[in-house]
């Protein structure tokens, strides 16, 4: 069965706060108008452009102090039909998405090459289409909430939960020859 949204408790609401220029900047010009994913910006860049000659496994274990595919944190989930499942367990269904004391997401298979790539396919997809939201935490931290459905159906296809401060340490850690990070 597949995720529906839920108009009653779409996570698409008032922002606790905004980025900043530079937050904003970085965030959306790294994810969305220099895409590295396939076929999702005429204005893409690739990992050698920004430094990185050996592709991604340059940065695997920064990159991992982030985001963690290994203890479930984040997971890409071969088929759509087992997103429901796994949304609620995760605490990332309605009713737990807006829990702020950790980063989590979750996403369906998709074409990119690695599971970063996964990833940033969705993330660029939620910031380009408005699908997020940024929260503070208890402590003062700074989250974005995102999600990617389909238009038609409502169907969720990805959900994610992160520091804006983790996306910005992302950038930090591919962007070596500063195209971004000046």
């Amino acid at each position: 069965m597949k995720t529906k949204i839920s108009n009653k408790n779409c996570i698409i609401l008032n922002n606790d706060v905004e980025l900043t220029k530079d937050e904003y900047y970085y965030i959306h010009n790294f994810f969305v108008t220099y895409s590295l994913c396939q076929k999702q910006s005429r204005r893409k860049r690739t990992l050698k452009e920004y430094g990185l000659l050996n592709g991604i496994k340059d940065v695997k274990k920064e990159l991992n102090k982030i985001i963690s595919f290994e203890d479930c944190s984040f997971e890409i989930i071969p088929q759509e039909e087992l997103l429901e499942e796994n949304l609620v367990n995760n605490k990332l269904n309605d009713d737990c998405i807006f829990d702020l004391t950790y980063e989590r997401g979750m996403v369906i298979e998709t074409k990119e090459r690695n599971e970063y790539f996964k990833l940033f396919y969705f993330i660029r997809n939620s910031l380009s289409h408005g699908e997020y939201t940024i929260k503070i935490n208890d402590k003062g931290e700074k989250f974005i909430i995102m999600q990617n459905s389909e238009l038609e159906s409502s169907c969720i296809k990805a959900r994610m939960v992160m520091k804006v401060n983790s996306l910005i340490n992302i950038i930090k850690i591919i962007d070596k020859n500063k195209l971004l990070m000046k």
